[in-house]
């Protein structure tokens, strides 16, 4: 949550802004906690979907590390 929300200010996204956040999980671990902890973090986060997928091209990514496992998220402010 705090990486996504860190990532919504480097983009320069309104505090009311609805997103879509994309992960490409690293492992099966990403997965697992996006399945079990989704609602919470789209919830924290204005993510109205997180998709595991690589994202748009015009979308704000970013590479991270958790524990040795590298994800890359991505977030993008959605229209209207």
């Amino acid at each position: 949550v705090r990486r996504i929300q860190d990532m919504r200010r480097e983009a320069a996204f309104d505090l009311s802004d609805r997103i879509t956040t994309y992960y490409t999980p690293g492992g099966g671990d990403i997965a697992r906690v996006m399945a079990s902890h989704g609602d919470y973090i789209a919830a924290e986060t204005l993510s109205t979907a997180l998709l595991a997928e690589n994202p748009p091209a015009d979308t704000f990514s970013q590479e991270h590390d958790f524990d040795g496992v590298k994800v890359t998220l991505a977030v993008r402010r959605n229209a209207g």
